[in-house]
This record gives C-alpha cells, structure tokens and sequence, in this order.
C-alpha cells in the first residue's frame, strides 16, 4: 500500500481530526504560532490541502481545537498533583507548582493556550482547569487559612494571575535576567507564603 493510499485509509476510519491535532501540536514545537500554516501541516500530515478544511473551518479553528486539549492535559496534570493529607493552601501550592511545569514541558501549547483569539473553542475544557482552585480556595477559607469576606473566586483569581505570572516570567526569563529565578517549587513556596503572611487567619480583615 502506498503512503497516501495509507493516508486516505485513516482519513476513511476517521482519524484526520486526530491526526491534524498531533501534527498541528508538531509544527507548532517547530515553528511557533508566528509560522504555523494549514497548508504545511497538510503536506506533512499527507492529505490535500483542502482535507483540513472538512473538519476545521479555519486555521484558527485548529489551534483553538490544539488549545482545548491543552486544557484537558493541564487538567490531567492538576489532578496528578494532587496529594492526600495535605492543607487547602498546600494543594494551592502543588497547583502552582503543577500549572508552572506543564508549562516549561509544553511552552508553545502553553502559549496557544492563552491566546485571545482561540477563547470560544477552548471554553469548555479551559473553564474545568480553574474549578479546582476556587475548591481549594473555599477549603482554606473554611479552614481560616484565607479570608472568609471575600467570594472565592476573586481569591481564586488573584492566586491564579499569580500563577501564571509567575510561569510567565519563569518561562521568558524575566526572574533569570535579573538573577533572581528559582525551581517551579520555590517560586511558588514563597508566592503563597507571601500571600498567607498578609491574608492568614491572624491578618486584618480574616474572619
């Protein structure tokens, strides 16, 4: 059997879609975002260049559907990081640490991930990425690790801006540049611990 006729079996048992993700998620290591085309990936994959177009309407419509699943993958790896026995704010921690080094293992997913312009096709899968937190969140407040005044979402979204943040500046080497990087570990170890000297159980405005 030759490569296309190969290629056009798969297409037949429908594996294309699949297929474009992975190699999207392969040109995307290679060449970034800036680079990426449609037509590239289809000669690669071995398919015309209008077989994308049968299951993604435009080349944003792929990388939406590449971001998504990275969504889904950063959710795996927040759940892994799960430990049993531990505090609320200890698991905020892990999910720091968690969130920064899925990042340094898949920086060009990373960067897809957070693009504006690919927010309608990764809703779904992005929004379950920040339920844990507002969990863990809620745990702490109960706990009077956080302030209780507060709705735990906006305590949520502050500690998330602080995550990523923090991966950001890791991953562009903004700490390293001015000599003060660390491990995903001690970034965030002594992000929260920050965070917690100012909104502890003892703190103002704790209830």
């Amino acid at each position: 059997m030759e490569p296309g006729d190969r290629q056009r079996e798969h297409y037949h048992h429908g594996s294309l879609k699949e297929s474009l993700i992975a190699g999207a998620r392969e040109l995307l290591k290679e060449k970034g975002p800036d680079d990426f085309s449609l037509s590239e990936l289809a000669r690669r994959v071995g398919v015309s260049t209008a077989a994308p177009y049968r299951h993604f309407e435009s080349r944003e419509a792929l990388l939406g559907a590449v971001a998504a699943q990275g969504y889904e993958e950063l959710l795996r790896r927040l759940k892994k990081g799960v430990k049993s026995g531990v505090s609320p704010v200890e698991q905020l921690k892990l999910f720091g640490i968690s969130y920064l080094s899925f990042a340094a293992d898949h920086p060009e997913l990373f960067q897809i991930m957070f693009n504006g312009r690919y927010n309608e096709e990764a809703g779904g899968p992005r929004g379950a990425t920040f339920a844990p937190m507002i969990d863990y969140v809620e745990q702490a407040q109960a706990a009077r690790l956080l302030p209780a005044d507060l709705r735990s979402h906006e305590v949520a979204r502050f500690l998330w801006a602080t995550a990523h943040g923090l991966t950001v500046l890791h991953l562009n080497g903004g700490f390293a540049s001015l000599g003060i990087d660390d491990t995903p570990e001690g970034l965030n170890s002594s992000a929260w611990d920050v965070v917690l000297g100012e909104t502890g159980p003892n703190a103002p405005g704790a209830a």
